[in-house]
């Protein structure tokens, strides 16, 4: 349900999924056994006024539930103003609360057992230039602080694309994200016997993409994407108890792990035929894991290439076939 004319519109709507949908049956699903409830208000003002070319704001309620038992995982407020200026920069700022999180899902379990995590308030704000211009530039940052004492973390997004010409742009893309005394499962034994840790995580990402038309039916893309994320694993481990808190435990193993993924994918597109188009595509992928959580940046990346990967070369041809050229059309 929702009211999609005017300055002042609202909508209110309902996702489920089963407990026995196949989360990968329709496209990729992070989890099933899931229902989302959620209900906005918003507002907008599409006249230029003062220094802004449009302004609005939003507040949303989000409820999400276990579908199979109907159990409460969590309820989250947040409310969103943003603007486009007369010069076409945009910026945005966002807030929101979170109540509290019966997590059904980290403990890994298969007989509903729970982790109550805290809850946790957030802040983010978004600036954009011009994307009409040749140069712009992104920047994003967050943070989140939990309940929970000394347990929070942020992070920044940053972005530059250079459109050098009408054939040819550049795109880089970096971010990260570190994570401070956060909690998660580390092992179990069985359903009744699950342990947790307390980590510090880095997350590092950088993306650089560009793109060359030689013409309007010949196109090549490149993308090549480095993910590094290394999580640092305090000695001291939990118990999980039945009701979803945590025990000091003398349970001890090793967590700790250092994961960087490397990814080139690079396609030729050549139009042939009007509507058709035959794709020749190239791509590289390094997986590599370890426990090594103090690694310098280079000494981490050159482990990383010198690591096995593997290489894909595919050829893809779709041609469009007109019917009407293959039925005798009667008079």
């Amino acid at each position: 349900m929702d009211k999609i004319k005017g300055s002042f519109r609202y909508s209110v709507s309902r996702n489920v999924w089963s407990n026995t949908l196949d989360i990968n049956d329709l496209g990729y699903l992070q989890r099933n056994n899931v229902v989302e409830n959620s209900a906005q208000l918003n507002y907008n003002i599409y006249e230029p006024f003062s220094i802004f070319k449009d302004w609005g704001a939003r507040t949303w309620f989000e409820n999400t539930r276990l579908f199979e038992p109907n159990a409460a995982i969590e309820n989250v407020m947040n409310a969103v103003s943003y603007a486009t200026f007369k010069n076409n920069w945009n910026a945005s700022i966002y807030t929101g609360y979170n109540f509290g999180t019966t997590d059904y899902f980290e403990p890994r379990s298969s007989n509903n057992r729970y982790y109550l995590e805290p809850g946790h308030y957030v802040g983010e704000i978004d600036f954009n230039t011009d994307t009409n211009k040749k140069l712009s530039w992104y920047l994003n940052y967050g943070f989140y602080n939990t309940l929970e004492k000394d347990r929070w973390g942020d992070w920044i997004n940053t972005n530059i694309w250079w459109k050098a010409s009408a054939r040819f742009n550049l795109f880089y893309d970096f971010s990260v994200r570190k994570e401070y005394n956060a909690k998660g499962f580390v092992d179990s034994f069985n359903d009744d016997n699950i342990f947790f840790g307390t980590y510090d995580r880095n997350t590092f990402e950088n993306t650089f993409s560009m793109g060359y038309t030689f013409n309007t039916k010949l196109a090549v893309d490149f993308r090549a994407r480095h993910y590094w994320s290394f999580a640092d694993y305090e000695d001291q481990q939990y118990f999980l108890n039945l009701d979803g808190s945590l025990k000091a435990d003398n349970h001890t193993s090793q967590n700790d792990v250092n994961f960087n993924a490397f990814n080139i994918d690079m396609v030729v597109r050549w139009e042939f035929a009007p509507g058709s188009e035959l794709s020749l595509a190239w791509k590289n992928a390094i997986y590599h894991e370890n426990e090594l959580v103090n690694m310098k940046f280079g000494e981490n990346l050159k482990e990383t290439f010198a690591s096995d990967q593997t290489n894909s070369v595919s050829l893809k041809i779709l041609y469009y076939i007109d019917y009407n050229t293959l039925v005798k059309r009667k008079d």
